[in-house]
């Protein structure tokens, strides 16, 4: 089994749809590489919101930003991946901000997919609160990519 990890230097970035706004950013793409062949990835936050339409909805109104890992290139259309986390560092300081963003099991990417790394749900609320009071502030994201 290799180990792959990668830094990624995103910036947190807010975009308006429609009166609304929304955390969105794609890290610059990045490769690893295993048995000399090359993988070419990508990061991307996204700021989810799923809203209850109905007072007697069984499904409660959520908010939460996700890191999400995309498969961008490389010599198959499909590889699978056993285990992908992600830990994100403050750039000024080097501490460590968050951890525990991990693929629940092994994943098949297609070229240009992505997945989530979900956040322990314990933390989530938290790490979307964080990153709404961090726009245009970058984050370092270290992803080991098994």
């Amino acid at each position: 089994m290799c180990e792959l990890v990668n830094k990624s230097n995103t910036l947190v970035l807010f975009r308006l749809l429609e009166n609304e706004t929304i955390v969105l950013n794609v890290s610059p793409a990045f490769s690893t590489a295993y048995n000399g062949v090359q993988f070419t990835w990508a990061l991307r936050l996204s700021d989810e919101c799923v809203v209850s339409t109905c007072e007697s909805a069984s499904v409660p109104s959520v908010r939460q930003v996700l890191v999400l890992l995309y498969y961008k290139d490389g010599p198959c259309s499909d590889v699978t991946v056993e285990e992908a986390r992600a830990t994100i560092f403050c750039p000024q300081t080097g501490e460590e901000v968050f951890s525990g963003f991990s693929s629940e099991y092994s994943r098949e990417f297609t070229k240009g997919s992505g997945w989530p790394l979900p956040l322990e749900k314990s933390k989530q609320s938290a790490f979307t609160n964080f990153v709404h009071h961090n726009i245009d502030k970058p984050l370092n994201i270290v992803v080991d990519i098994k």
